[in-house]
Formats: C-alpha cells, structure tokens, sequence
C-alpha cells in the first residue's frame, strides 16, 4: 500500500516541482504521525507515573511490613487506673475567727474584738499592724491548661518502638489474642490503627482507620492502647507529637 502511495505520489508532482511543498509533505506524512504519536505516549505516561512516585515517597507514613499474628497468645492486663487526687476538705480551708461577745463594765459596752495571732494557721494568716486581727482568705491560682500543637505527619527523625521494628512485630506477637470469634466463622485481614506519639514517648488518640469484624479491630486498639514508650519524633533536635499509623494482618493458619 506504501508503494502504491508513493507511486501515485510522483505521478502526479512529476512535471512539479518535488523539493517542497503538498508534495513534501504527502512523502513526510508517516514520519510525522509516528514522531507526534511518540510524544502523545510520553506525555501520558508522565502524567500516570507522577502520582504513583508522590506516593512512593509518602509511604514513610505507614510502616513497609505488616505483622502477621498466626498464634493464641494469653491476655494482657490492662493498666491499672490512676486514682484522681480527692479535693481538700471543705472544713479545712475555711478561715477561723474567734469573737468575743459584748459585756457591760461600769455601763461602758467593751466592744468586740478579734484576738491577735503572730502565727499562720491552717492556711489563714492574720494582720496585727492596726491593732486589730485581720483574716484574709487563701487565694487560688486558676489551673493551668496546656494547649498541645498538632501533631505531625513526616519529621526528621520519625518515632520509633525501643529496640526497632523487629522488636515491635515481636511485641504486638506476643501480646494479640486472635478473636474466637474470627476464628469459628475463618475472618482474616488487615487493621490499620494510627495514634500519636507524644513528646514524651507516650502513645495517645488511638483511632481505626481501617476495621476488620469478628473483634479483630478491637482487639487491635486495646493491644497498641497497652505498648510501652516510643522513642519520640524529633523535628530540629526538638520532641515533637506525630501522628503514626500501624498495620496489623490477622491470618488463620
């Protein structure tokens, strides 16, 4: 068909003049539709390949392994609840006056007055300047409440389980109990639970961001609500809060 194409071509410019014009780029055709359809491709292929390189280098927010609980392991006990300090007693902290009642000496009323004390007692303190004792009320400072930033996603030293990540896998291995109920109607699957890593190790916000039925999430958040201290996130050599998210694969054997 080229052939025909090309015959055809130079029968009809053959008295014409063949170094430019329809001539010239009748002959060029095929060359410029495969060069524009090469570039077409490229184009597209850029534009599919960005996202899925952004995404890849983003992965750091979820941990490259997934533990894979495969045996019954006992119970954890949960941590034991912190016993809330009782407000001081009420009694205690109100002022003590004494007062003398008035008599009559002499028809002279002696008027009431409050004794003199040099000393602090039970928290009131008196004024002896002016001859006569003041009480004053012990003040209260409002409670202080701290206003934590928020927490971040990506920082130069991400938090870390002590020991690495081997040691994590090992950990939450030896802590998860596989649900029974998963296991008499065969549930599989993975959690995905995300918390924070506070300043100071500590873990808190402990939220699901993927759920798997038959108890497998809840057993999930009660065995990451349980670990110990991270390492802490650091951001210019200072501790900071991250968000942290962790898979966790439950598999039947």
């Amino acid at each position: 068909m080229e052939n025909d194409v090309k015959i055809l071509d130079e029968i009809v410019f053959e008295q014409r003049n063949q170094n430019y014009g329809a001539f010239f780029l009748r002959k060029n055709y095929n060359k410029n539709l495969s060069g524009a359809m090469a570039i077409s491709l490229l184009l597209i292929s850029a534009v599919i390949s960005i996202p899925l390189i952004a995404g890849y280098v983003n992965k750091g927010r979820i941990l490259d392994k997934v533990v894979t609980i495969e045996m019954k392991t006992p119970l954890i006990k949960p941590n034991e609840k912190v016993e809330t300090p009782k407000p001081p007693d009420a009694e205690k902290s109100k002022p003590i006056m004494a007062f003398r009642s008035p008599r009559i000496v002499d028809s002279i009323v002696e008027t009431p007055f409050f004794p003199e004390v040099d000393s602090v007692k039970n928290g009131v303190t008196t004024d002896t300047s002016s001859g006569v004792g003041l009480v004053e009320l012990p003040t209260t400072k409002p409670p202080v409440v701290e206003v934590l930033p928020q927490p971040l996603i990506v920082v130069e030293q991400m938090p870390e389980f002590k020991g690495g990540s081997e040691a994590l896998y090992k950990w939450l291995a030896g802590q998860i109990k596989y649900p029974d109920i998963a296991k008499e109607i065969n549930i599989t699957g993975t959690v995905v639970v995300t918390f924070v890593v506070e300043r100071d190790g500590s873990i808190t916000g402990v939220q699901l961001l993927k759920e798997v039925a038959g108890g497998c999430s809840e057993e999930a958040v009660r065995v990451v609500k349980s670990m110990p201290a991270w390492n802490p996130g650091r951001q210019n050599g200072q501790a900071v809060r991250v968000q942290f998210n962790l898979p966790i694969k439950f598999i039947l054997q």
